[in-house]
């Protein structure tokens, strides 16, 4: 007569915690972005000076409260990318272009280049 031989279910148990252990820890912890209130909104670009590549004529900037930017030039589609703004520091965090955010009034923005040569002079739409 066969003795017939149980499955331990411990084994399945240890196989899930070492799973866990595996694939679990190898997911990276993403912050949210952080985005000061006075960038968020609208932008038109009205003026630009600085060695760095042109900016379309008639751009438009979409800064959004939950880090992402769209960038349209007339007749083209928007690029997204995301951004952080934090302390009057406004930073791409796709190619770590950084810009220093002033606002000298509620209907004008002005990003000026930190490790870039760009000057970006934008108002409300």
């Amino acid at each position: 007569m066969h003795k017939k031989h149980r499955f331990v279910p411990y084994s399945i148990i240890i196989g899930f915690f070492i799973s866990i252990a595996v694939f679990g820890c190898s997911e990276e912890v993403v912050a949210p972005p952080q985005v000061q209130s006075n960038i968020i909104g609208l932008w038109g670009l009205r003026e630009q000076s600085g060695t760095a590549p042109e900016v379309c004529t008639g751009e438009m900037a979409q800064f959004n409260s939950n880090g992402i930017a769209v960038f349209q030039c007339p007749g083209f589609e928007g690029v997204q990318t995301e951004f952080n703004a934090i302390d009057d520091i406004l930073t791409f965090t796709e190619t770590n272009v950084q810009y220093t955010i002033q606002k000298p009034t509620d209907t004008n923005l002005v990003l000026t280049g930190i490790n870039i040569d760009k000057i970006l002079k934008y108002g409300s739409e």
